[in-house]
């Protein structure tokens, strides 16, 4: 049996052939992706809902995503100033939360924002969660100290212009998350992840999330201290696949995202049976390094059975990833080095590795096929990962080793596996 798959790739189109390599009555094969047929919204019922209080202009800054989200930023400010002409007069800041700051800020900005960059030239700020100037507003019920950028408090109004999907271990994407970790210090952001490790944090879990809650309490600090200075904070949020726009919300921020998680659950939520394999297929752009396509191992792992296998098809033109990252997953194979390091203390992103430890002590594998690592030295090993050039040669060597004592093997194949979320029947 073969399945031909297109998606998204970091460098545009791709398609790969799905071939486990056995004869077909030995294989079952499915393959899961986010729901089609969605209705698509019209750019006149996009600007319809984009009802603001104030009128958008020079006293506005606009808090966006960066190029880890697949936000259609460009589309949501140019149709903002079909509704108020002068929205594009105000300033943007780039929510980067504690990602580095791009070496090509120009370019960051085209693929931001596109042909608006030029409109907004000069007025765009990338955050620096370590560098830039600070405003301390408190302390969240868990303790976490909430700082965030001083330009916040430097305008008249705020819109956060979000994208709404599951998201590992907060929840949700979108709202609130524009300000923390968005525009938050790298500080608050490693006690906020912190309670990743926590139980109750997961994708589109809010309920007992520790990370969903702290979250919302930190951005309630900062919305209250912006409203006693008399600035107003809305979110405009959507749900998207691709080009298409799938629902849209604008509203305060602290409300912005709730009204459209039926619709990510309806998109982003597919049950399907236990699979001793599992391919998971990370889209543009969060296949961009293993840092980012790896938040698909928790989307997907209950699907996983025992023992099974959990193969990452990841484009990591950009490699492992940032340097605190790529120097934990390079311990991984060094004994009892990684268990050691982990032992010592909380640093931000040692949250990526705690499930994927109880994985493989399960006996289950890791394997990551990306042509690009592959080239780059990694001598066949990235941390938990196998790194192998096709998927061809990944999934045959993984059926063989799970059919070993016969019977039949099931491959799940999960497309868009960073936002799609797999619930076990």
């Amino acid at each position: 049996m073969k399945v031909v798959v297109r998606y998204r790739s970091y460098g545009g189109e791709r398609e790969v052939t799905i071939d486990p390599g056995t004869p077909s009555d030995s294989v079952d094969l499915e393959v899961v992706s986010p729901a089609e047929g969605v209705k698509a919204l019209t750019d006149g019922e996009i600007v319809e809902a984009l009802n603001l209080p104030f009128e958008p202009g020079t006293g506005t800054l606009y808090i966006v995503n960066d190029l880890d989200r697949p936000t259609p930023t460009e589309r949501l400010l140019r149709l903002l100033a079909g509704r108020y002409p002068g929205a594009h007069s105000g300033d943007v800041i780039v929510a980067t939360g504690a990602h580095k700051v791009p070496d090509s800020v120009k370019e960051a900005e085209r693929r931001i924002l596109g042909r608006l960059s030029d409109s907004f030239s000069g007025r765009i700020h990338f955050h620096d969660s370590t560098a830039d100037p600070k405003v301390l507003v408190g302390r969240t019920p868990r303790g976490t100290k909430v700082e965030v950028s001083s330009r916040l408090f430097e305008y008249d109004n705020i819109v956060a212009v979000g994208s709404v999907e599951p998201h590992w271990f907060a929840g949700y994407t979108g709202g609130r998350k524009s300000i923390v970790p968005g525009v938050a210090s790298f500080e608050t952001i490693r006690q906020n992840h912190f309670l990743a490790l926590s139980k109750g944090s997961g994708p589109v879990v809010t309920a007992g999330n520790p990370v969903y809650e702290d979250i919302q309490d930190a951005a309630s600090l900062v919305v209250k201290r912006l409203k006693e200075k008399n600035v107003e904070v809305f979110g405009i949020n959507v749900v998207s696949r691709g080009e298409n726009i799938h629902g849209v919300f604008c509203g305060p921020i602290l409300d912005s995202i709730t009204p459209l998680f039926d619709k990510v659950e309806y998109i982003y939520i597919k049950e399907a049976d236990r699979a001793d394999i599992v391919i998971a297929v990370a889209e543009a752009p969060m296949d961009r390094d293993l840092y980012q396509a790896m938040k698909s191992f928790e989307n997907v792992r209950g699907a996983i059975k025992m023992g099974g296998s959990y193969i990452l098809v990841a484009s990591c033109p950009d490699g492992v990833g940032p340097p605190h990252f790529s120097e934990t997953m390079g311990l991984a194979s060094r004994g009892d080095a990684l268990t050691e390091r982990l032992s010592g203390g909380y640093r931000l992103g040692d949250h990526k590795f705690k499930n994927p430890i109880g994985f493989i002590d399960g006996g289950g594998t890791m394997t990551v096929v990306s042509e690009a690592l592959s080239r780059t030295g990694y001598g066949g090993e990235a941390g938990f990962f196998t790194v192998c050039g096709t998927l061809k040669d990944a999934l045959r060597k993984e059926v063989e080793r799970q059919g070993g004592g016969g019977g039949d093997v099931r491959v799940l194949v999960v497309m868009d596996a960073v936002n799609l979320v797999v619930v076990p029947k």
